[in-house]
């Protein structure tokens, strides 16, 4: 049930059928659909970019601390400190 103060979300598309269909009120609905078709501008959707997660960035930033690491530790083992290390509430 919709109230007054809900508004269904607008589809582009039908919005410009509807308002080609007001201006031409003496084609058939097939007809406008055809015409309406030659007329539209989709638009275009912007993704915004992936945020890094949070772990991913820990891990970088312990490389970047110690450029060693690969002689120091398994990946395995580095991975056990860095767990060891990361602190998701601290932000970065």
């Amino acid at each position: 049930m919709m109230t007054d103060t809900m508004q269904k979300s607008s589809n582009p598309w039908l919005d410009h059928v509807k308002k080609y269909r007001s201006e031409h009120p003496e084609m058939k609905f097939k007809d406008v659909l055809v015409a309406a078709k030659s007329t539209y501008t989709k638009r275009v959707k912007i993704k915004p970019e992936p945020k890094e997660h949070p772990w991913m960035a820990h891990l970088e930033r312990l490389k970047t601390d110690d450029p060693d690491w690969k002689s120091k530790y398994s990946y395995k083992e580095f991975l056990k400190f860095a767990k060891t290390t990361y602190n998701p509430t601290a932000g970065s």
